[in-house]
């Protein structure tokens, strides 16, 4: 995997000893980076904060080198496998002892790691000209109330943080800073209004600050997906924190879109961010807790609510008229519209709109500000498709499902929220989660269930669109056969050669089969394997077992994978990580075939482990079509 080089902030002597690179400069004269934190309320009183200093350097390299490194296209050959990237960044900080140590170096890979599903390697060097933190502050007089404390309030104008905004000032009597990041001039303009707006009534408790971090030519930013963003966004919020003396960071984003379950296993990357997942704040917040000068907290106090909950809360305030200022796009040619500022299509915008249809407030997010209908409209890219489609059923799959099988169908995901808990309350988490996605459901449920009937008519004379939202939700819950929601996307396995299917099967006979439409792998008498890797892992060693058979190999020159290939070929985190997918799979897999036939397992019976070679399907087994294995 090309190792990407970015030299950051060195003088030419330094940058001499390391392999030739990009370089990233802030100098505000010669630099090809903006860093201006606009709008701070006070000026710094005391020593430099130099730890504080490095940080938001630091982030800002980081952010920018994810920006100027593409992934490429999900219509580029090669995707996946481009999906992960490497970066190693050589850093001119002021305390070169600090970020040297182990425990600060690993805790900002890990975060960092998290985040982007990207590998980072930090090279520190002495910082021979050092700025002072003043030069990237843009200072103003300003009289507020601090008597009850300081909340930092990650503010990007999206309804979340509209609403954790409204909710910190009604809630609690604490001066709220508002941090933004001024991306899009548009965006810039309705944040500022948003922020006059709780302003009017909290005069003295709103503080708007305004970050701006632009790249110069000749940096260019072909990565859209900016994975990177909330850990640029919190190491800003950190300097307002040190500033004000607040002790509290806060992003709020609801619980659905926080925890990001994959609503189809080969929707990656951007589909599946993780910018407010528990793990992400949790390890974000672990490195401002080493760099800080003093205790900081990083919260999201909506991580229990689901968006219509937010909404609907939202709804009840005085404030409730700056929902329709509110922007929550992604798609940048939309959200710096001044008419229609959403595309009507990302994730950001469904989400948006089931919210506010969901909670009976559509008056002030009205159909004419998208560009593509919530429910009507045709999605005519095959990609948008798959998301709104996806992302629907994932809500009416969860509305009624139980405990267990929430628990089987999520557990890596749910296994990531879990890992900074402690054991004790392991369990209440996870019922929380799943009765999160259930109540999400719900709200799906209902809404689409009021929608169907204005809409009647046109499904009976056929005038709704069929690429429709509407018209792909009813088709799939009518029809035995998926409904085609995209052209490229979701791949399908090549139909097996045919095989002849005993009549009856013995317990050293396997048949195996892949059902795309529910994500699962189904094994002759045995459970069914779930899980988005599992699923991922065992599609691609069928894919290569159908393969090899179509080349006529012998069974024994069947070819394997090795863990680490497999972990490059799906963007999975590492090869211990295949490992650990496949040993559950094989546990499932060993347990049913002891309570069927009484006998321990053979743990290379489906999936073989071959010295060497790496793993494979088992070449006695039989890999068949859906519809032959429902029906041998």
């Amino acid at each position: 995997m090309r190792e990407r080089v970015y030299l950051c902030g060195l003088g030419n002597e330094q940058g001499a000893e390391y392999p030739p690179g990009t370089e990233l400069s802030l100098d505000p004269h010669t630099g090809n980076l903006t860093l201006r934190l606009e709008r701070m309320r006070r000026r710094l009183s005391g020593s430099e904060p130099k730890r504080l200093t490095d940080l938001i350097e630091i982030a800002s390299y980081v952010f920018a080198a994810d920006r100027n490194v593409s992934r490429g296209s999900p219509d580029d050959l090669g995707y996946s496998a481009n999906w992960r990237r490497t970066f190693r960044l050589v850093v001119a900080v002021r305390e070169l002892e600090f970020w040297q140590r182990h425990d600060v170096n690993a805790a900002l890979r890990e975060a960092l790691g998290f985040l982007s599903e990207d590998n980072w390697h930090f090279d520190f060097v002495p910082n021979l000209q050092p700025r002072p933190l003043q030069l990237y502050l843009d200072v103003k007089n300003a009289d507020v109330e601090t008597s009850g404390g300081t909340s930092i309030v990650l503010f990007s104008g999206g309804l979340d943080s509209l609403a954790g905004a409204v909710h910190e000032l009604r809630h609690t009597n604490r001066h709220v800073v508002l941090v933004s990041h001024r991306h899009l001039p548009g965006m810039g303009t309705r944040q500022k209004e948003l922020a006059q707006g709780l302003a009017a009534k909290h005069s003295r408790r709103v503080t708007h600050v305004s970050v701006d971090n632009s790249l110069k030519a000749p940096l260019s930013d072909p990565e859209e997906t900016q994975r990177t963003r909330s850990f640029f966004f919190a190491s800003m919020a950190a300097v307002a924190a040190h500033i004000e003396k607040s002790d509290r960071i806060r992003f709020f984003e609801n619980g659905v879109m926080s925890v990001n379950l994959p609503f189809a296993t080969q929707i990656v990357g951007t589909k599946a961010s993780r910018s407010t997942h528990p793990r992400s704040l949790e390890l974000i917040g672990r490195v401002l807790r080493l760099v800080s000068l003093h205790e900081v907290t990083v919260d999201n106090p909506f991580l229990w609510k689901t968006k219509v909950d937010v909404v609907r809360e939202l709804a009840a305030t005085p404030f409730a008229q700056l929902i329709t200022r509110s922007v929550s796009c992604s798609a940048s040619q939309y959200a710096n519209s001044t008419y229609k500022p959403h595309c009507g299509a990302c994730i950001q915008c469904l989400q948006r709109r089931i919210s506010t249809l969901g909670a009976d407030v559509g008056h002030l997010d009205e159909s004419e500000g998208y560009a593509v209908d919530f429910l009507t409209s045709a999605r005519e890219d095959g990609r948008q498709r798959a998301m709104a489609l996806g992302s629907v059923r994932l809500a009416l799959d969860c509305a009624t499902i139980s405990d267990r099988d929430f628990f089987g169908r999520f557990a890596d995901q749910l296994s990531w929220i879990l890992q900074d808990y402690p054991a004790s309350e392991k369990d209440d988490v996870t019922k929380k989660v799943a009765d999160l996605y259930r109540r999400h459901g719900s709200d799906v449920r209902k809404l689409l269930s009021q929608a169907t009937q204005p809409q009647a008519l046109a499904v009976l004379d056929r005038t709704l669109p069929p690429s429709s939202l509407l018209a792909l939700v009813l088709a799939t819950a009518l029809s035995a056969t998926p409904v085609a929601t995209s052209e490229p996307e979701p791949p399908k396995l090549p139909e097996p050669p045919p095989e002849q299917l005993a009549t009856t099967v013995g317990h050293d006979e396997i048949f195996v089969a892949v059902d795309e439409e529910r994500g699962r792998v189904l094994v002759s008498d045995r459970p069914e394997l779930g899980g988005p890797v599992v699923v991922q892992i065992m599609k691609l060693l069928i894919q290569n077992s159908l393969t090899d058979r179509g080349e006529g190999l012998a069974p024994k020159n069947h070819r394997g994978m090795l863990a680490k290939e497999i972990a490059n070929a799906l963007s999975l985190a590492d090869d211990e990580a295949v490992r650990s997918a496949i040993r559950r799979a094989r546990a499932e897999l060993d347990e049913a075939e002891r309570q069927l036939y009484g006998v321990d397992a053979d743990s290379n019976a489906i999936i073989e482990s071959v010295p060497r070679k790496g793993y494979r399907i088992n070449p006695s087994v039989h890999v068949v079509t859906l519809d032959e294995y429902r029906n041998r």
